[in-house]
């Protein structure tokens, strides 16, 4: 073990590889399971540790485009089809619940970005107040040091 650890020292996919390894050890999955065991719930997702999180604006955008898309392809299709596929999203929505994540719908979406971008503007005003009073002060310091000279 310690001839990898030092074989792949710089790599990092290799140090995500070891992490995930060493995770594996310290939770003492079974790699040697019976069929009947492996349910879905049971799998162990090994990407889990090595998946980032994106930021919240980027998933904010993504959502929003999924339910763009959703809200298309349904228009598309007939009563019956729709009907389907309507029941079909309720089920994977819920699937995604269940899992633990979070599923949101369009409204809601919009009012995250909203609260996000007043939030940004906020910040960007207090930044140009706080520059504009350094700026004035500095040029009234500068008057003084002219006028003393």
């Amino acid at each position: 073990m310690s001839q990898i650890n030092e074989k792949y020292k710089n790599n990092k996919q290799s140090k995500a590889f070891l992490k995930v390894k060493n995770k594996i050890k310290k939770k003492k999955i079974n790699q040697n399971d019976k069929d009947e065991d492996l349910v879905i719930g049971n799998i162990p997702d090994l990407n889990k540790a090595t998946k980032k999180k994106l930021p919240k604006i980027i998933q904010i955008k993504k959502n929003t485009k999924k339910l763009k898309r959703e809200k298309e392809l349904l228009s598309k299709l007939n009563s019956e089809e729709k009907q389907k596929a309507e029941h079909m999203l309720k089920v994977q929505k819920a699937i995604l619940k269940s899992e633990g994540q979070k599923v949101y719908n369009e409204k809601s979406l919009k009012k995250r970005q909203k609260n996000m971008q007043t939030k940004k503007d906020k910040s960007r005003m207090k930044w140009e107040n706080k520059k504009n009073k350094e700026q004035t002060n500095k040029n009234k310091k500068n008057k003084k040091n002219k006028n003393k000279k």
